[in-house]
């Protein structure tokens, strides 16, 4: 992207799974950054090492936190970017695939 920060991004939808996992690099460091995991019923995210059930009612807030210092890094500020560039070059549908509708919400985030 910019700012010597690039993003790895995998989409998964196969079997009745469906993942993103997304990767960020900078000055050679490479960070786990976010992964989603969806397979019915259950749906987990993965932020920075810490793993929440979507369905917990309990660790909510923690979650929340997570997600509001993932969003608030300046590197991953750059992250919208790399998803609008998915969007625009390769056109992939949300309605056809739970990814990379994960993909698209956390852009929008």
């Amino acid at each position: 992207c910019e700012d010597g920060v690039k993003f790895s991004i995998k989409l998964l939808d196969k079997d009745g799974v469906s993942s993103l996992d997304v990767a960020g690099e900078k000055a050679g460091q490479i960070t786990n950054v976010l992964t989603v995991i969806h397979q019915a019923p259950s749906m987990t995210i993965n932020l920075n090492g810490k793993e929440f059930d979507v369905k917990d009612t309990d660790s909510v807030e923690e979650e929340a936190v997570a997600l509001e210092s993932l969003l608030s890094n300046t590197d991953f500020a750059l992250f919208p970017t790399a998803a609008r560039l998915i969007h625009d070059e390769l056109e992939l549908p949300a309605w056809n695939s739970p990814s990379v509708m994960f993909l698209y919400k956390l852009a929008m985030s």
